[in-house]
Protein backbone atom coordinates (compact mmCIF):
# COMPACT_ATOMS: atom_id res chain seq x y z
CA UNK A 1 0.00 0.00 0.00
CA UNK A 2 2.94 2.40 0.65
CA UNK A 3 4.40 1.96 -2.62
CA UNK A 4 0.81 2.59 -4.55
CA UNK A 5 0.70 6.02 -2.57
CA UNK A 6 4.14 6.86 -2.97
CA UNK A 7 4.30 6.41 -6.34
CA UNK A 8 1.00 7.87 -7.28
CA UNK A 9 2.64 10.86 -5.71
CA UNK A 10 5.77 11.13 -7.63
CA UNK A 11 3.45 10.68 -10.53
CA UNK A 12 1.41 13.87 -9.37
CA UNK A 13 4.55 15.77 -9.20
CA UNK A 14 6.57 14.67 -12.21
CA UNK A 15 2.67 15.60 -13.71
CA UNK A 16 3.09 18.87 -12.16
CA UNK A 17 6.65 19.45 -13.30
CA UNK A 18 5.55 18.65 -17.24
CA UNK A 19 3.32 20.84 -16.98
CA UNK A 20 4.91 24.29 -15.42
CA UNK A 21 5.88 26.99 -17.99
CA UNK A 22 9.44 27.24 -18.87
CA UNK A 23 10.90 29.74 -16.75
CA UNK A 24 8.46 29.81 -13.62
CA UNK A 25 10.42 28.51 -11.02
CA UNK A 26 11.19 32.16 -8.96
CA UNK A 27 15.16 31.34 -8.44
CA UNK A 28 17.01 32.29 -5.31
CA UNK A 29 19.28 34.93 -5.82
CA UNK A 30 22.40 36.14 -3.59
CA UNK A 31 22.21 39.58 -4.77
CA UNK A 32 25.64 41.43 -3.97
CA UNK A 33 24.41 44.88 -5.73
CA UNK A 34 27.18 45.41 -8.37
CA UNK A 35 27.87 44.51 -11.78
CA UNK A 36 31.13 43.33 -13.36
CA UNK A 37 32.26 44.84 -16.70
CA UNK A 38 35.51 44.49 -18.72
CA UNK A 39 36.81 44.05 -15.87
CA UNK A 40 35.85 46.88 -13.75
CA UNK A 41 33.40 46.92 -10.95
CA UNK A 42 30.82 48.94 -10.51
CA UNK A 43 28.15 49.54 -7.52
CA UNK A 44 24.68 49.45 -8.08
CA UNK A 45 22.55 51.60 -6.21
CA UNK A 46 19.03 51.81 -7.86
CA UNK A 47 16.31 50.28 -9.66
CA UNK A 48 13.53 51.60 -11.55
CA UNK A 49 10.59 49.73 -13.22
CA UNK A 50 7.43 49.76 -15.72
CA UNK A 51 4.66 47.57 -15.64
CA UNK A 52 2.89 46.95 -18.90
CA UNK A 53 -0.53 45.54 -19.12
CA UNK A 54 -0.85 41.55 -20.01
CA UNK A 55 -1.46 41.03 -23.98
CA UNK A 56 -3.11 37.98 -23.24
CA UNK A 57 -0.33 35.59 -22.82
CA UNK A 58 2.45 37.43 -21.82
CA UNK A 59 2.61 40.13 -18.83
CA UNK A 60 5.72 42.24 -19.31
CA UNK A 61 7.79 44.33 -17.18
CA UNK A 62 11.10 46.81 -17.89
CA UNK A 63 13.72 46.80 -15.23
CA UNK A 64 16.52 49.04 -14.96
CA UNK A 65 19.15 48.74 -12.49
CA UNK A 66 22.35 51.56 -11.78
CA UNK A 67 24.57 53.46 -10.04
CA UNK A 68 22.97 56.89 -8.72
CA UNK A 69 25.78 58.11 -6.19
CA UNK A 70 27.70 60.27 -8.56
CA UNK A 71 31.08 61.99 -7.82
CA UNK A 72 30.16 64.02 -10.58
CA UNK A 73 26.44 65.20 -10.18
CA UNK A 74 25.62 64.89 -14.02
CA UNK A 75 27.56 61.69 -14.83
CA UNK A 76 25.48 58.16 -13.82
CA UNK A 77 28.54 55.42 -14.59
CA UNK A 78 26.99 52.69 -15.31
CA UNK A 79 22.74 51.86 -16.54
CA UNK A 80 21.66 48.69 -17.41
CA UNK A 81 18.20 48.18 -18.76
CA UNK A 82 16.20 44.66 -19.72
CA UNK A 83 12.76 44.27 -20.96
CA UNK A 84 11.18 41.20 -19.57
CA UNK A 85 7.74 38.96 -20.67
CA UNK A 86 6.54 36.31 -17.96
CA UNK A 87 4.31 33.87 -19.11
CA UNK A 88 1.85 34.59 -16.10
CA UNK A 89 -0.91 37.31 -14.89
CA UNK A 90 0.55 39.22 -12.77
CA UNK A 91 4.14 39.51 -13.79
CA UNK A 92 6.12 37.21 -11.69
CA UNK A 93 9.55 35.99 -11.34
CA UNK A 94 11.28 33.23 -12.68
CA UNK A 95 14.31 32.70 -15.61
CA UNK A 96 14.49 34.86 -18.48
CA UNK A 97 16.70 33.76 -21.44
CA UNK A 98 17.36 36.26 -24.61
CA UNK A 99 14.67 35.24 -27.46
CA UNK A 100 14.47 36.16 -30.51
CA UNK A 101 10.79 36.36 -30.57
CA UNK A 102 11.05 36.67 -34.41
CA UNK A 103 12.73 33.14 -34.36
CA UNK A 104 11.92 31.51 -31.82
CA UNK A 105 8.14 30.36 -30.07
CA UNK A 106 7.91 32.16 -27.06
CA UNK A 107 4.28 30.62 -26.15
CA UNK A 108 4.30 29.81 -22.34
CA UNK A 109 8.16 31.16 -21.80
CA UNK A 110 9.71 33.53 -19.61
CA UNK A 111 12.21 35.28 -21.95
CA UNK A 112 13.48 38.52 -22.73
CA UNK A 113 14.20 40.43 -26.16
CA UNK A 114 15.98 43.90 -25.40
CA UNK A 115 18.23 45.10 -23.26
CA UNK A 116 21.14 47.49 -23.04
CA UNK A 117 23.93 48.68 -21.26
CA UNK A 118 25.29 52.39 -20.88
CA UNK A 119 28.64 53.40 -20.13
CA UNK A 120 29.03 57.13 -18.60
CA UNK A 121 26.07 58.59 -19.02
CA UNK A 122 25.80 62.65 -18.41
CA UNK A 123 22.58 64.02 -17.53
CA UNK A 124 22.62 66.73 -19.25
CA UNK A 125 23.23 66.27 -22.63
CA UNK A 126 22.26 62.80 -22.28
CA UNK A 127 25.19 61.64 -24.20
CA UNK A 128 27.05 58.25 -23.53
CA UNK A 129 30.73 57.09 -23.72
CA UNK A 130 29.17 53.93 -24.82
CA UNK A 131 25.53 52.42 -25.75
CA UNK A 132 26.00 48.27 -25.71
CA UNK A 133 23.08 46.84 -27.02
CA UNK A 134 22.19 43.13 -25.05
CA UNK A 135 22.40 40.12 -27.80
CA UNK A 136 22.49 37.19 -25.04
CA UNK A 137 22.35 36.19 -21.85
CA UNK A 138 20.13 35.23 -18.76
CA UNK A 139 18.21 37.34 -16.69
CA UNK A 140 16.63 36.26 -12.99
CA UNK A 141 14.08 38.00 -11.03
CA UNK A 142 11.97 37.41 -7.71
CA UNK A 143 10.17 39.51 -5.70
CA UNK A 144 7.08 41.84 -6.29
CA UNK A 145 5.52 44.92 -5.25
CA UNK A 146 8.18 47.49 -4.98
CA UNK A 147 11.23 44.61 -3.91
CA UNK A 148 13.13 42.78 -6.36
CA UNK A 149 16.27 40.68 -6.18
CA UNK A 150 17.39 40.85 -9.73
CA UNK A 151 20.69 38.81 -11.46
CA UNK A 152 22.03 38.84 -14.84
CA UNK A 153 24.46 37.72 -17.03
CA UNK A 154 24.48 39.19 -20.07
CA UNK A 155 26.42 39.27 -23.85
CA UNK A 156 26.55 42.73 -25.09
CA UNK A 157 27.07 43.56 -29.09
CA UNK A 158 31.04 44.33 -28.48
CA UNK A 159 31.18 40.60 -27.63
CA UNK A 160 31.94 41.10 -24.05
CA UNK A 161 29.42 39.95 -20.81
CA UNK A 162 28.05 41.95 -17.71
CA UNK A 163 27.63 40.08 -14.85
CA UNK A 164 25.65 41.28 -11.60
CA UNK A 165 22.79 41.41 -9.58
CA UNK A 166 20.78 43.87 -7.44
CA UNK A 167 18.76 43.76 -4.38
CA UNK A 168 16.16 46.48 -3.05
CA UNK A 169 13.63 48.44 -3.76
CA UNK A 170 12.85 49.44 -7.22
CA UNK A 171 10.86 53.02 -8.16
CA UNK A 172 8.20 52.06 -10.46
CA UNK A 173 8.17 55.03 -13.54
CA UNK A 174 4.63 56.11 -13.85
CA UNK A 175 3.02 59.43 -13.15
CA UNK A 176 4.37 62.62 -13.67
CA UNK A 177 7.55 61.32 -14.55
CA UNK A 178 6.35 59.47 -17.58
CA UNK A 179 4.16 62.05 -18.75
CA UNK A 180 7.52 64.31 -18.93
CA UNK A 181 9.83 61.62 -21.04
CA UNK A 182 9.68 59.26 -23.97
CA UNK A 183 11.73 56.04 -23.10
CA UNK A 184 12.91 54.33 -19.61
CA UNK A 185 16.34 56.24 -19.48
CA UNK A 186 14.92 59.30 -20.38
CA UNK A 187 12.17 58.48 -17.50
CA UNK A 188 14.97 57.38 -15.19
CA UNK A 189 17.10 60.93 -16.29
CA UNK A 190 13.89 62.78 -14.99
CA UNK A 191 13.19 60.69 -11.96
CA UNK A 192 17.18 60.93 -10.74
CA UNK A 193 16.39 64.88 -11.42
CA UNK A 194 13.37 64.66 -9.85
CA UNK A 195 14.90 63.48 -6.51
CA UNK A 196 17.70 65.56 -6.19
Amino acid sequence: MKIVVFGLMLSTFALMSACSKDGDAVPDIDAENELTYDGQVYPLTNGTFELYDFDGEHSNQEFSVFDATRVNADLVPIYVFVDLYAASEPFSGGTFPFMDVDQEDVTDKYYFDDGFVILNMNLSTQDAESFLPVTGGTVKVSGSGLTYSMAFDLQLDNGKHVVGSFEGAFEELDGEVEATAAGPVDRTIQLIKKNE
